[in-house]
This record gives structure tokens, sequence and C-alpha cells, in this order.
């Protein structure tokens, strides 16, 4: 059964717009490693559609998704672009 609960919506809602940040900076190794972690907590996120996560996994995600967006933040700001 699939069932989405707010918390995930909102996870994963934050990491649509981290990845539309990061479409606005220019690629590099730096820029495609946060892809590459953006989709690994995609991933994680989406399984809790199936699995309820205990309180740990879920604020551990949490926790990683803020660290994100605030790495793609520094990023844009270093290339020197407004998000």
């Amino acid at each position: 059964m699939i069932v989405e609960t707010k918390r995930t919506s909102v996870v994963l809602s934050a990491l649509q717009v981290t990845l539309r940040h990061l479409s606005e900076i220019p690629d590099s190794p730096e820029a495609d490693a946060l892809k590459r972690a953006v989709a690994d907590c995609e991933r994680e996120a989406r399984e809790w559609r199936t699995t309820s996560p205990t309180a740990q996994q879920r604020e551990a995600l949490m926790k990683r998704v803020l660290a994100l967006h605030l790495s793609v933040a520094k990023l844009g700001r270093e290339a020197g672009i407004a998000l």
C-alpha cells in the first residue's frame, strides 16, 4: 500500500526545490555530487510510502535535506547566482 504522509510530501518538495536550484548552477564535480546526494535522499523518502521510517530515520533524512539545501545555496553564491 502506498501512503504519502505530509512529512514525505514536505521532504520531496524540498528536494525538488533543491534540484531546481542545482539546475541553475554550472556543472561541476561539486554540483554533480550534490545531485547524486539529492537522488539518494529522494529514493529514501519514496521508500517511506511503503515502509514508515523510525523517528531517527526521519530526523536523519530531514537533516541531510537541510544540509543539501545549504550546500546548494553556498555553491550558488560562489558561482554568483542568487537562488
